[in-house]
């Protein structure tokens, strides 16, 4: 079981989470969706500097254009790019791109969990993607995920059936310390994401990973065997 959580903010923090148990640690690039804690290119290769060989580095994209995503996947070489947008989606074509900007990056797609017709379009992206990400979607939240809110575990848990042996899937939307071993439970995914409920609000506004949440998180998450 692997444990992804974003939005990290510094190597330090990146640390800390790592020794807390955290496997996949997401950054956010500068970009016009004015993500938590958008951080430079500069800020962003450091990171993946500080972690290289105690954790994965991941990148998101939200509807950036393609040759984009490729040049950050050129550039800042993450262990993993994480499409999740509205209207850019990873394509057999992209994938390509992107193995050949930087053969060692694997491509997540985020699929927004609404229904059974989910099932169907994870399927498709097993295809050519090496990660699934089953999210929520809310008309406030441009893109899959960042949502805050779970969705059906039951349409997450065929899908996981779905593409065994084609593609790994982590489970997001809505996951939390009391929730995430309940919905593994009934998911059995590869792994869990978590943004929105292992986050701490400074009296600024900004946000820093709760580290006690982010501990509690990781342990329950592990704490179920299947």
């Amino acid at each position: 079981m692997i444990v992804q959580l974003y939005s990290i903010k510094s190597p330090e923090e990146a640390l800390k989470v790592i020794e807390l148990g955290c496997d996949y640690l997401g950054v956010s690039p500068v970009s016009g969706a004015n993500l938590p804690n958008e951080l430079s290119y500069d800020e962003i290769k450091e990171i993946f500097a500080t972690i290289k060989g105690k954790g994965n580095g991941v990148l998101i994209s939200i509807d950036d254009p393609e040759d984009l995503v490729v040049e950050r996947v050129r550039e800042l070489k993450p262990d993993v790019i994480h499409m999740c947008g509205g209207e850019v989606f990873s394509t057999p074509e992209l994938a390509k791109r992107i193995k050949e900007a930087n053969p060692t990056t694997r491509l997540e797609q985020a699929v927004g969990v609404s229904g059974p017709e989910s099932i169907e379009e994870a399927k498709m992206y097993a295809e050519w993607c090496d990660i699934l990400i089953l999210d929520s979607v809310t008309e406030n939240i441009p893109g899959v995920g960042a949502a805050g809110v779970p969705h059906d575990w039951n349409i997450d848990a065929e899908i996981v059936k779905a593409v065994a042996g084609k593609a790994d899937v982590i489970l997001a939307g809505g996951l939390t310390p009391e929730n995430v071993a309940e919905a593994v439970r009934i998911v059995k995914p590869w792994g869990v994401d978590s943004l929105t409920h292992t986050n701490k609000f400074l009296p600024d506004g900004t946000r820093i990973k709760d580290l006690e949440k982010v501990e509690k998180f990781c342990r329950e998450a592990r704490s179920v065997k299947f």
